[in-house]
């Protein structure tokens, strides 16, 4: 990381199929949601105001949506 408005996160929950290298990537500091682009749809997660052991903000997952056709 580069850019000091941003830093690592830590996705939570949603569907066990999800891959672990998709489970941790980069935010802005000021993002309260990020979606991942899997399976021809997005998964939703929101910041949770949680941190691992090692002080990485938590995103815990809220939905899924499909991707438009």
């Amino acid at each position: 990381m580069t850019d000091v408005n941003q830093e690592e996160c830590r996705l939570t929950g949603g569907p066990t199929y999800l891959p672990e290298q998709l489970r941790t990537t980069v935010v802005h500091v000021d993002d309260l949601k990020v979606k991942v682009d899997f399976y021809n749809g997005w998964e939703h997660f929101e910041r949770d105001g949680e941190f691992t052991d090692t002080g990485v903000p938590t995103f815990r997952w809220s939905m899924r949506t499909k991707a438009a056709e």
